[in-house]
């Protein structure tokens, strides 16, 4: 068994959150922490593992640069461009397939 002490403002938090849940607030942290530490721990495990990566010598790049690199930036203009990289119906897999009909172009 194990005593946890909270603050005032989490354990209101907790209250109400066990509430609208309709449990007791110990009900509703036995069902939620095990997720969240999982969660946590699954976090944690990434990071080591891109730090593994990038100790290995190999390079990231940031989401967004290469949205602008490649001019996918402006909307119109990202249209153009995806519809010359979706040319074909399936980039991927028959799990997901993407047609020029499917792209948004409003």
């Amino acid at each position: 068994m194990m005593t946890l002490e909270l603050d005032d403002e989490t354990a209101i938090l907790l209250i109400e959150l066990a509430e609208l849940e309709h449990l007791s607030p110990v009900q509703l942290l036995k069902k939620m922490l095990p997720e969240h530490l999982e969660d946590y721990q699954d976090a944690k495990q990434a990071e080591l593992a891109y730090q593994r990566y990038m100790d290995g010598g190999k390079v990231s790049h940031d989401v967004n640069d290469v949205v602008k690199e490649l001019g996918l930036d402006n909307t119109k203009s990202s249209v153009k461009k995806l519809d010359k990289l979706f040319v074909s119906k399936s980039v991927f897999d028959d799990d997901f397939l993407v047609d020029k009909k499917s792209i948004n172009r409003e």
